[in-house]
């Protein structure tokens, strides 16, 4: 199948007359709009999103019997006289579906096009998203301190960091101000008192 990727004089239209959504990250309610109107322009910051923001789908996948690779080619284009390395992908388990993906100063652009009705949305439990380096430092240095997994996960989303309880526990092993287990009181048991306990143990 051909796909139809955008020049770059195109991408230059886009970004002069402003022809995209903005968001902060491509979610389930951007993929359903793709698959209402089999099009779709978005931008992300890029100081919050990986160079091929996440969405869900599968866009790169290497076969485990043959070793044969999926994967999004790279080329290179002038937008506005800068050379930028824009990303072609397709989907694995629908080619006519692409993402074509052009860095531009301090965002992402990222176009979407659908070729056929075998589109769907996927699930959001299908794939985990993978945590940005922003998000694994907000996590390590302002929300594992002195929370327990639980308590991490739940003050995580009313800060708008979307992560599993997996991708927590991962963390906490590298964090000494985290709270592991149980968060009950401790033992003050001294040593005295245990001299003490035994003493009576033997005189029963």
């Amino acid at each position: 199948m051909t796909q139809k990727w955008l020049t770059a004089s195109e991408w230059e239209q886009v970004i002069a007359n402003h022809l995209y959504t903005e968001v902060d990250q491509i979610g389930i309610r951007e993929l359903k709009y793709l698959h209402d109107e089999r099009k779709m322009t978005v931008r992300v910051p890029s100081c919050s999103n990986s160079k091929m923001p996440f969405d869900y789908l599968i866009w790169s996948k290497t076969s485990k019997k043959n070793h044969e690779k999926h994967q999004p080619r790279y080329v290179k284009l002038n937008i506005f006289d800068s050379p930028v390395n824009s990303i072609r992908c397709v989907e694995f388990q629908n080619q006519a579906v692409t993402k074509n993906i052009v860095p531009f100063k301090e965002f992402i652009y990222v176009h979407y096009t659908v070729n056929n009705n075998m589109f769907t949305v996927p699930d959001p439990k299908s794939r985990k998203r993978r945590l940005e380096d922003h998000e694994i430092f907000q996590l390590k240095n302002f929300v594992l301190p002195n929370r327990s997994v639980v308590g991490a996960k739940r003050f995580a989303e009313t800060q708008g960091i979307e992560v599993t309880t997996k991708q927590i526990q991962n963390l906490i092993r590298g964090s000494e101000s985290a709270v592991i287990g149980r968060t009950g009181p401790r033992s003050t048991t001294t040593m005295p008192i245990l001299s003490e306990i035994q003493a009576n143990t033997k005189e029963k």
